[in-house]
């Protein structure tokens, strides 16, 4: 009996980019299932169940995902949505195809990746007067979704508010949370 490496099992601060583009009309099932629920489990909660058979076990992770997808949706649809604009020259009728060559221009992916570590290495604060600006507007908007009559604004929202703070101030170079961001 010999362990091995599964493919979710990668290194601290990997970026997974999951490749939906060449996927093709099927039914999965099975294996194809478990790997798709796997990625989304991956995805929601940055930990990997591991089954060793007589006992399971959860392993922490910290790889953030990104999924090309050719349409608006994902079968892994979980997070955020980034529309990219494509370079449309190598073919204007296929929607495919620009997104395959993005994720096969080797230096594009060097730069991408660089990037993404830049990023990922900046020390973030949010002060104590923007952190009291999202909770003003976070309360704004949960009163007027409950006037409104939805209450679909789920507390988890506010989390998902507050790392994207995080990901546009970081994107941007800064260290720090504005309420202009």
């Amino acid at each position: 009996d010999v362990l091995t490496q599964g493919a979710l099992q990668v290194a601290r601060g990997c970026v997974l980019l999951m490749d939906e583009t060449e996927m093709e009309d099927g039914k999965l099932e099975g294996v194809g299932l478990e790997g798709l629920n796997a990625c989304r489990y991956v995805m929601t909660w940055q930990a990997l169940p591991v089954d060793y058979v007589y006992f399971s076990h959860e392993m922490e992770l910290d790889s953030p995902i990104i999924v090309a997808s050719p349409g608006t949706s994902s079968f892994l649809d979980k997070g955020i949505d980034v529309d990219l604009a494509l370079d449309m020259v190598t073919s204007p009728s296929a929607d495919v195809e620009p997104v395959a060559s993005f994720l096969q221009d080797v230096e594009g992916m060097k730069l991408c990746r660089a990037y993404i570590a830049y990023a990922r290495s900046l020390e973030w604060d949010l002060p104590d007067h923007v952190s009291e600006h999202m909770s003003d507007e976070w309360v704004s908007a949960r009163e007027a979704d409950r006037s409104a009559g939805d209450n679909k604004l789920e507390a988890d929202l506010l989390q998902t508010w507050l790392s994207l703070c995080r990901v546009i101030s970081v994107s941007h170079g800064e260290t720090e949370a504005t309420e202009e961001r």
